[in-house]
């Protein structure tokens, strides 16, 4: 996806996709900072790393 989220999107309903955001939402340590509930996901701040804080937002 893209940050605008206005790029070319995949299919969620895949088994493949299904397991791979279980993974990465369950090893994932990474959480949005409170108080941003009215966001949009990809604009909300996270406490993480980098790479963690890009599994979230995609995963959410």
């Amino acid at each position: 996806t893209t940050e605008d989220q206005s790029g070319a999107s995949f299919d969620r309903s895949t088994e493949g996709w299904k397991a791979l955001s279980r993974v990465a939402a369950l090893c994932n340590r990474a959480e949005f900072k409170t108080g941003q509930e009215n966001m949009p996901i990809l604009k909300r701040d996270v406490n993480g790393d980098a790479s963690e804080a890009a599994l979230l937002k995609c995963c959410e």
